[in-house]
């Protein structure tokens, strides 16, 4: 029966100690500018008509990043970015006819204290097994004489687990990861 108990709080342990995962993607929202957005070096007009090139002169090229910060240990955390604003000023500075050549690609990830959070999580929780098991091996090894030296080990154990777990509770409250997503192309004016 003891070694049921035994399995019992071990799986438990196990349970409580599981990594934290954090899953941040970032949705690109869909351009809305007044003139034609193209990520190659070719954009139809409004007639229809491809413009390469050989068809038009290039006023700018531009280059700018976006911070997207999301959750720790949040699953399926999906950030927005909209650059629709961002490209329009440019337009609008520059006059320009289209953009041409736009890249939207990750720059730099920032996991933030994922890893601490993880890592309290995970000693919090086998701290915490190691506690209820000498609780145990306590109440099934006393005897009479009221000598106990598994259940102070018990106590500092389970408070060491407890305490992992509500630190890394908190610090995933308090954290975030970060995403920085780098934007860049051609502003340009047909000839």
């Amino acid at each position: 029966m003891k070694y049921l108990l035994f399995s019992a709080v071990l799986a438990l342990c196990l349970v409580l100690s599981a990594c934290t995962t954090t899953d941040h993607a970032v949705h690109v929202a869909p351009v809305s500018v007044s003139i034609p957005v193209s990520a190659s070096s070719l954009y139809a007009t409004d007639t229809g008509a491809v413009k390469s090139g050989q068809d038009y002169d290039i006023l700018d090229h531009f280059r700018f990043t976006r911070d997207l910060k999301g959750p720790i240990g949040v699953k399926g955390y999906v950030s927005n970015l909209d650059i629709s604003s961002e490209l329009a000023q440019r337009v609008a500075m520059n006059k320009a006819d289209a953009i041409v050549n736009l890249r939207i690609l990750p720059e730099k990830y920032d996991p933030g204290n994922s890893y601490a959070v993880g890592g309290f999580k995970i000693a919090g929780g086998m701290f915490l097994g190691f506690g209820a098991m000498f609780g145990l091996l306590s109440l099934t090894m006393s005897d009479s004489s009221g000598d106990d030296p598994l259940g102070p080990m018990a106590l500092v154990f389970g408070g060491l687990g407890g305490a992992g777990l509500v630190v890394s509770s908190v610090m995933r409250a308090n954290g975030s990861t970060t995403w920085t997503i780098a934007v860049e192309g051609d502003l340009v004016k047909a000839r």
